[in-house]
């Protein structure tokens, strides 16, 4: 798994910083909530057996407070917008305006329309055989 925060410190691993039999799984991320926000008296709220018994991020958010060398993704989250923005123009224009033009039914399909037709003029009620 990969944990981005700018309170990990730059380059680190969990193995390097815990050791390699330390492992984390989904349900380490519920923990973490609970340790991290829930807390009182030092004792976090009852959670299911695998959640209490999971380890919590919070080994690795080792720095105290965020790092401040973090890079400017301001080009990134221009991208993305602009591509949000295009996203939605053309999810939210008129369907019909835009419809590509009624296609031509196969011999089959003509076939198949004109029996049905046959039938139902014959007397033979709608959706049976």
């Amino acid at each position: 798994a990969l944990l981005v925060s700018p309170l990990v410190r730059r380059g680190s691993t969990s193995s390097s910083l815990l050791g390699a039999d330390f492992f984390f799984d989904h349900t380490s991320i519920i923990k973490t909530i609970f340790t991290r926000f829930c807390q009182s008296d030092g004792q976090i709220p009852a959670l299911t057996a695998r959640t209490a018994a999971s380890n919590h991020l919070g080994h690795l958010l080792t720095d105290g407070s965020p790092r401040a060398d973090l890079p400017d993704h301001s080009p990134a989250a221009r991208v993305l917008t602009d591509w949000r923005a295009k996203w939605a123009e053309a999810r939210f224009t008129d369907p019909v305006a835009e419809a590509n033009p009624p296609r031509v039914l196969t011999e089959f399909q003509n076939g198949f329309y004109e029996t049905a037709r046959i039938l139902r003029e014959a007397g033979l009620p709608g959706a049976h055989p």
